[in-house]
């Protein structure tokens, strides 16, 4: 998709991608985000619209998506010139592994629900192995277990009892009466890595041995007695096998993650996959999106789109539509009325879905293939190349004009603004032609009345307009396609305070003709407010006619079967009765007959 970053940013899609950053747990998906997310194709952007419903379908079943996981880029290329890693590196490589592990499980778990994920789980390598390798080496605590090597362990075990016995030799030093005199303290301590005690400075000679370090007042040193020197040099041995037999194991486990570094990399190329897969169904779930058809033929249908950064309470959705019977959408009606939201929640829909990302609509949305989105929206003033704001939106629309095409989306925010207004409708109303006729898809937000009337005279051009509440002199939100709105300036003047009188000389100043227009326009507005007023009133006494209705029903169904159970019931005592009767006549003849 060709749009620059002036126009992503006056659309608003950095503010969209951070949402997506926020429910990334990768590096390389964080990284992907500093890339372009748009696809490359349509069957990469179906396919990504296809990852992201089915890791959607996941985290709705288990609510388990990728973990988040170190960068270990450096560790691993360091490992691959032979260089050393440290024990933290070594930990993130091992959790690295098993985060990979542990994706693919889960995923390949979810096949059926999930089969194009697991596809790409299937690439994912089972380095269990190298994580076990490097976490068996190490305790709780970070540090090589004694039974890393035997090597290690006998040197360990070394250290603590040449430890033990130097503590023991240094406190019968501290005893000794030929040593005591001259100890500026009593206690044991390490210099240069040997045991030491504190002697005076001016009895030095009086304790032999080996002078490590003084204090920082010059009046005591601290001496190695001459009986601790063997066992010094036994425990400093030791510790430097313990060194050296460190490093040997460090280097190991470094070559292992060196061999297993270009799988690993391989791994987490993948894994920033998935992980943006599962970012923007964790996306969509937020923003109760819905998965668009992206077709190739030019049909952008958004039924209930709602901008995705409002709030969802907030947001009051609108149909909007292009490409099917007109290519050209003129929306207009009051300055924050929802114009210029419309206009950006419909080209991030297409953004959106180029990137594999739900969009903020009802069911049946469609998105098809776009090659281009250019917009001219905001301010473009251009101190560093002279131009005024006209001018530069000028410049901007005459680059859209020679690059738009039947695969391009236009959005344009008050085009032909800042100048004469005649001229503006005008130029506005030439450049709008200019893009039908190049076939791309256009929507712009206008006040100009030339504009509204274009629907009138060219198939290609469709109004849509925000309505204004007259009784309340604020704006709806609400969208109606096929009429053309009122800018209601005067109104919103009123609104916000301006003075009557102004306003009384702002309508006598009105240009004749135009204030018939907007009078007209108000009115529409007026009768469909009544009217939509009206409907719903309508509706609300169908309403409680159906629950009467309802009620009443269910009072006859009741009578109907207490009047049945009563008729059985009497059937019943009938048949009784004359059952009775009759084996009452049967007696009777059969005693006459006996008689007789």
């Amino acid at each position: 998709m060709r749009i620059g970053e002036r126009a992503l940013e006056s659309l608003e899609w950095p503010l969209v991608v951070d949402e997506l950053r926020r429910h990334l747990r990768t590096p390389g998906g964080l990284a992907r985000c500093d890339d372009t997310l748009f696809a490359p194709d349509l069957g990469a952007a179906r396919r990504a619209l296809r990852e992201t419903g089915e890791a959607r379908a996941v985290l709705e079943q288990d609510g388990a998506g990728v973990g988040r996981v170190p960068d270990v880029e450096a560790a691993l290329a360091r490992s691959e010139r032979g260089g050393a890693l440290e024990i933290g590196e070594l930990f993130e490589v091992a959790e690295v592994a098993e985060a990979l592990a542990e994706t693919r499980r889960r995923v390949l778990r979810a096949a059926e629900l999930a089969p194009g994920l697991a596809a790409r789980a299937e690439l994912l390598p089972e380095a269990e192995g190298l994580a076990h390798e490097v976490r068996w080496a190490f305790d709780a605590e970070g540090q090589l277990r004694d039974d890393a090597s035997p090597l290690l362990g006998e040197s360990r075990a070394a250290i603590r009892r040449l430890g033990g016995e130097l503590q023991r030799r240094m406190q019968d030093a501290l005893q000794d009466r030929s040593v005591a005199p001259h100890l500026s303290d009593r206690f044991v301590t390490v210099r240069a890595g040997r045991y030491v005690i504190p002697v005076r400075s001016e009895a030095r000679g009086h304790v032999p041995g080996i002078v490590h370090d003084a204090s920082s007042s010059g009046t005591t040193v601290f001496v190695e007695p001459e009986r601790a020197v063997p066992l010094n040099n036994q425990l400093r041995e030791a510790e430097l096998a313990v060194q050296r037999e460190t490093r040997r194991i460090l280097r190991e486990l470094t070559e292992a993650v060196g061999r297993a570094a270009p799988a690993l990399r391989s791994g987490l190329v993948h894994l920033a996959e998935l992980d943006l897969a599962f970012a923007r169904a964790a996306l969509a779930l937020a923003w109760d999106g819905v998965e668009p058809e992206l077709g190739d033929e030019g049909v952008i249908a958004l039924p209930q789109l709602r901008h995705p950064l409002l709030p969802r309470g907030e947001a009051v959705p609108n149909d909007l539509r292009l490409g099917e019977t007109y290519s050209t959408l003129v929306l207009s009606g009051p300055n924050a009325g929802g114009k210029s939201v419309a206009m950006k929640a419909l080209a991030l829909a297409v953004l959106g879905a180029h990137a594999g990302l739900h969009c903020c609509a009802a069911t049946g949305a469609r998105v098809d293939w776009t090659e281009a989105v250019l917009a001219d929206i905001g301010d473009a003033q251009s101190l560093r190349e002279s131009l005024s704001t006209f001018s530069a939106h000028l410049a901007n629309l005459a680059e859209i004009c020679r690059a738009a095409d039947a695969r391009t989306l236009v959005a344009l925010d008050e085009i032909g603004d800042g100048t004469d207004p005649g001229e503006g409708a005008a130029l506005a109303q030439a450049v709008l032609e200019t893009l039908a006729d190049a076939g791309a898809r256009v929507v712009v937000t206008t006040h100009y009345n030339l504009l509204k009337e274009m629907a009138d005279l060219d198939p290609r051009f469709e109004n849509a307009s925000f309505e204004f509440d007259p009784e309340t002199l604020a704006p709806t939100y609400r969208l109606r396609v096929g009429t053309a709105g009122s800018s209601s300036a005067t109104a919103v003047a009123a609104r916000m305070g301006l003075p009557q009188t102004v306003l009384d000389r702002a309508n006598e100043l009105l240009e004749r003709e135009d204030r018939r227009l907007e009078q007209t326009l108000a009115a529409l507005n007026e009768s469909r407010v009544a009217i939509e007023r009206e409907r719903r009133e309508a509706e609300r006494l169908r309403a409680e006619t159906e629950a009467d209705r309802e009620v009443v029903r269910h009072k006859l169904e009741t009578l109907q079967a207490r009047r049945d159970k009563l008729h059985d019931a009497l059937r019943v005592e009938l048949e009784d009765a004359f059952r009775g009767a009759h084996e009452q006549v049967a007696e009777i003849i059969r005693t006459l007959q006996r008689r007789g």
